[in-house]
């Protein structure tokens, strides 16, 4: 559903230091969700996916990155996300969604120190974005898959199913993803993680009431479109 941005930006600053840490202590600490009884098993698949990626990641050298344990994204009621000219909102209830974190390895997972901290153009934390989300969709119900990056403001890839599943095939994709390496993978599959994942990046701007009058997420392109 689309409709006039009104996101205010009052306190936005504020916001992103406070609500945003917020917003990941409640994900994080796996808040009890209000969604259907199919949200264990939805979370039973999603922590065996994010152990197949850890695997992965644990033969990389030095090991960089780890992918936090998944949770509901229903202690929301929706996403709030601007469009890339920043005209319009896009609102995507969040009941049947997951959240995962993509961490540096003894780091917080949001809002990490400099030092721990990776650029949101950096391709690895996107390119592992996209394969959580990939599987996810495939053997999962979920309809929304978050991934937020290890970068210094709190920074997400969002993907929505019905949106995703427009563009490409799941599967194939995820299979080419699977077979090639964490790093240097083929530039095909770089310029299709560039593609999908870069116009779905958003930067947390705070909590803005839904429409429902519920709590909801609410972010801006990483990378608005220019403008013409």
């Amino acid at each position: 559903m689309n409709a006039p941005a009104r996101i205010s930006t009052a306190g936005i600053a504020a916001g992103v230091a406070t609500i945003g840490f917020a917003l990941a202590a409640v994900c994080s600490a796996g808040a009890a969700p209000s969604g259907t009884e199919a949200t264990p098993a939805r979370l039973v698949h999603a922590s065996a996916i994010r152990a197949d990626l850890n695997v992965k990641l644990e033969r990389l050298p030095r090991k960089p990155l780890t992918v936090s344990a998944p949770t509901t994204t229903d202690v929301v009621e929706s996403f709030v996300l601007l469009s890339g000219d920043l005209l319009e909102s896009h609102y995507v209830p969040a009941d049947r969604g997951l959240w995962y974190e993509i961490c540096g390895v003894g780091a917080p997972c949001i809002s990490p120190a400099p030092r721990y901290a990776r650029a949101a153009a950096d391709l690895l934390p996107r390119r592992l974005a996209l394969e959580l989300a990939l599987r996810t969709f495939i053997e999962t119900d979920a309809e929304i898959v978050a991934v937020s990056l290890p970068t210094t403001r709190l920074i997400a890839v969002v993907f929505v199913r019905a949106e995703l599943e427009r563009e490409l095939d799941f599967l194939g994709l995820s299979r080419a993803l699977s077979r090639a390496p964490l790093l240097d993978p083929p530039a095909s599959l770089q310029r299709a993680t560039d593609e999908l994942t870069r116009p779905r990046t958003f930067l947390f701007l705070g909590i803005e009431p839904g429409l429902l009058g519920g709590p909801s997420w609410a972010g801006m392109p990483r990378w608005p479109a220019p403008r013409r």
